[in-house]
Parts: C-alpha cells; sequence; structure tokens
C-alpha cells in the first residue's frame, strides 16, 4: 500500500512540474512572437447519401433473321429475340446508382434503380407492378430498385446485403447486353434460371475463398400481395468459390427453390416446388482464352398435376418435370476491340413443359398469373435441343467524348432437336415443322 501512495505521489509531481514548464515556455514565447492568429478548426468528416450517384443510359436495338420463315414470324426456342427478320428496339435501360466500394471494410451504403423500355421488358416484369398497362411490343417496367449495404459483420470480409427488387444472380448470362458474349440467349437464360426477386439476398465473405449466399423472396418475377399467385415465400441458397487454381478459376452454385405456380392453375401451388439449381464455373485459361461452363437442373413439382392443359393453354404433364442442361462457352480476345465467341448447349425438357413461345406480348405474363394466354406456341412432348452460336464482340476503345460504351455483337446460330420430334414449326396452319433452326443477325449497345 505504502509503494502505490509513493507512485501515486510520484506521478502527481511529474505532472505538476510538467504543467509548470509547459506554462512558463508558453509565457515566455508569447513575450517574444507577434501575437498568433487564431487557428481554423478542421472541418469534420461529412457522410451523404448523394455523394457519387451515378447515372446511366444504355440502348440495344438488333435483328435475328430466320432462314425457315418461321410461323407467325417467330424463333423457336427464344424469348428476347423470338422476332425473326424484324428489327426490335431490344432495350432503353436508364440507370441511377450509388455503387459500395467492393473494398470497403467498414458500414458502406448505396442504391440502384433501374428502368427499362423496350421489347426485352414483355419477359422481365414483376407481376402486380404495373405489368399490364402496355399492350406493345415495347413495353416498360421497373428492372431494379433496391437498397444495399455492407456490414462489417461476423468475418473479415463481411456481408453484402440488397434489399428490394434485384435481378437474379444465378446464371451466366444476364438481361444487360453489355455482361453478355451473344445477342441471343442460351436455353438455360430463357427457360431455367429465375430472373428477378423482390426481398433480401446476402453474400457473406467467409475468406478469401468462400461466400455463402442466402435470400428470402417472394418467387421469381413476383411481388408481395397481389403480385405473388400462389402467396409463399422461395430464396436462394448457395456458395461461391474465388481464387482458385492460381486465381484462374471461380465457381458460383445457386439454388433458388419455392413455389412457382398460380393458385387459379394448381390447386397444391402453395407445396408444389420449383427447384432452379444451376453452376457457373469461369475458369481464365491465359490473358486471350476464357472459358465458362455453365450446368442446370431445375424441376417443377406442377408435373403432378393429372395432365392435359390448364386454363392457361400450357400443358400439365403427368409427373414432376425437368429441365437438364450444360453450356460451354469460349471467348478468344483477338486484340484489345475484338473477341471472338463461341458457345455450345445441350437442353433436356423432359415433358415439353419449359421451353414455349408466346407471341402475345403479355402471353408470358398473363401465363405466370394462370390467366388465359392466347395462342401460345406449344412445343411437341419430350425435347432435347442442341444449338451452336459464333459470333465477335467489337468494342471501339477511341470513343467520343460522353460515350460510356459501343459494342456491336454480330452472330450466327444452328439449332437442331436431337430427339425425335420436330419442335422448329414453320407453318402453325398445317403443323409443317423442322428438326433445325437456323438464325443470323446481331445488335448494337451504345452506353452513356
Amino acid at each position: 500500500m505504502a509503494t502505490r501512495r509513493l507512485f501515486k505521489s510520484v506521478l502527481l509531481s511529474c505532472s505538476a512540474a510538467f504543467a509548470l514548464s509547459a506554462a512558463l515556455s508558453t509565457a515566455h514565447a508569447a513575450d517574444l512572437a507577434p501575437t498568433p492568429v487564431a487557428p481554423v478548426a478542421p472541418a469534420l468528416p461529412t457522410f451523404s447519401l448523394f455523394d457519387g450517384i451515378e447515372y446511366h443510359a444504355q440502348f440495344e436495338g438488333g435483328i435475328l433473321g430466320n432462314a425457315s420463315n418461321s410461323a407467325n414470324g417467330q424463333n423457336i426456342g427464344h424469348l428476347y429475340t423470338d422476332r425473326s427478320n424484324t428489327p426490335q428496339i431490344n432495350q432503353a435501360l436508364l440507370t441511377v446508382a450509388k455503387n459500395i466500394d467492393p473494398k470497403a471494410t467498414g458500414y458502406a451504403f448505396g442504391f440502384t434503380a433501374q428502368a427499362l423500355f423496350g421489347s426485352d421488358e414483355r419477359y422481365n416484369h414483376f407481376l402486380g407492378f404495373a405489368d399490364s398497362n402496355i399492350t406493345g411490343r415495347n413495353q416498360f417496367g421497373l428492372v431494379q430498385g433496391y437498397g444495399a449495404a455492407h456490414l462489417p459483420w461476423f468475418t473479415e470480409g463481411g456481408v453484402d446485403l440488397k434489399v428490394g427488387l434485384y435481378s437474379s444472380p444465378q446464371g451466366y448470362e444476364t438481361l444487360d447486353p453489355s455482361t453478355n458474349p451473344f445477342y441471343s440467349h442460351s436455353y438455360t437464360y430463357n427457360y431455367a434460371v429465375t430472373f428477378n426477386h423482390t426481398g433480401i439476398l446476402s453474400t457473406t465473405h467467409v475468406n478469401n475463398t468462400l461466400d455463402i449466399w442466402l435470400g428470402v423472396d417472394t418467387g421469381n418475377q413476383t411481388t408481395f400481395g397481389g403480385g405473388d399467385p400462389n402467396r409463399q415465400i422461395a430464396g436462394f441458397v448457395g456458395f461461391g468459390l474465388n481464387h482458385l487454381f492460381e486465381d484462374k478459376l471461380t465457381v458460383l452454385a445457386l439454388s433458388h427453390i419455392g413455389p412457382e405456380q398460380s393458385l387459379l392453375v394448381d390447386p397444391n401451388a402453395k407445396s408444389d416446388l420449383r427447384y432452379y439449381n444451376d453452376v457457373v464455373l469461369t475458369y481464365k485459361i491465359n490473358d486471350d482464352w476464357t472459358s465458362v461452363t455453365e450446368l442446370n437442373y431445375t424441376k417443377d413439382e406442377f408435373g403432378n398435376a393429372p395432365g392435359g392443359f390448364s386454363t392457361t393453354g400450357i400443358p400439365l404433364p403427368t409427373g414432376s418435370a425437368s429441365y437438364y442442361a450444360i453450356a460451354q462457352y469460349f471467348g478468344y480476345a483477338l486484340n484489345k476491340e475484338v473477341t471472338l465467341n463461341a458457345r455450345g448447349e445441350v437442353a433436356r425438357d423432359d415433358k415439353g413443359f419449359f421451353v414455349a413461345n408466346f407471341p402475345d406480348n403479355l402471353g408470358l405474363v398473363r401465363g405466370e398469373k394462370g390467366l388465359p394466354v392466347a395462342n401460345p406456341t406449344l412445343l411437341p412432348g419430350p425435347t432435347t435441343y442442341g444449338a451452336i452460336t459464333l459470333g465477335l464482340t467489337y468494342k471501339p476503345s477511341n470513343l467520343p467524348k460522353g460515350f460510356a460504351l459501343v459494342m456491336v455483337r454480330p452472330e450466327i446460330r444452328y439449332d437442331r432437336a436431337l430427339s425425335n420430334n420436330s419442335p422448329f414449326i414453320v407453318n402453325s396452319n398445317t403443323g409443317a415443322a423442322h428438326k433445325d433452326q437456323f438464325t443470323f443477325g446481331g445488335d448494337v449497345t451504345i452506353g452513356f
């Protein structure tokens, strides 16, 4: 106890001596120097939700010809490029965003709002959200509207969140043409991955290699209340693997599980689940070559219905309906402006349930709601599809001031039924059909 009192006394004495010395020094300096100007207090750091907001506009238009003079001017097995021999305004995409720094380690917040006008919106509506206000080919809708956050929780890498309306993370291809190698989409993108969601999506960065994905939403292309035809929750689960094999390989494996049918069509819609399972493996072979492999298995328990046709005109299979597919992509960078691309795919629709065309501009929306669909193009039973697509992507590097992107993507594509039927309808009146289909064309995308 005596030692502690002695130590405390010494400490107080030293402190007093230091304070006295400082005061005498200051007084002496004041005698020798002119009166100083009062310092200006440094500005406090500020944060504003409106700092760093970006505005973008992107326009895409194209044409895909069909050498078969297909029925009703359709390219069978296509959605977004379904109109043959006809120029299309695919999309005018307007974006307002405050992006989060991907290297953020502390709390960070942002948002994205995207609206689309064009023919692509026929297949990308959120049900119950202005989905039928325009009946023409070119329609308008909100495709994303979410708040984003990076939270330094649980792991060193933290958690990324999206809350609101967001595009699906599933699959290799996306709605944004600037991210895709081709104008036409694969069978898997058209028919076997989800498009967009209303809910919460989280990505937890466990370490530099492993990400865990979890999400809860209202289902594919649905919103709350009347915008969800079965009013049941659904969600994502999956993982990502990064920086494998000397930083050359990444893997994204995601499953979306939940009911997708309407109570107007399926009395068991609340319990008949659809399982979207998709894996994308991206391998950077070298500086010039990139390989992407996409594997997909999708199953819908709606197949337990007793066969025949629903009120929408869509066939009801007996037994669960399944879709299996593999798509292989190769890209070769010829130079900084030109990339040569190839895609080969095989897809099996084991009940003829997933692949269909919708000549009516509101056909897909009405079918998802469980309402009657005008003249859907129903394809003949179980079918295995094969397709090869070749093309190039040209992105000039010297752009005029104000341009963010100019991209041209010509392509040729050959589709063929690998099973014993002829799904490529060339005359809907006579029923004439082919086993194969040849399409050619491309698009132009301009961004600001």
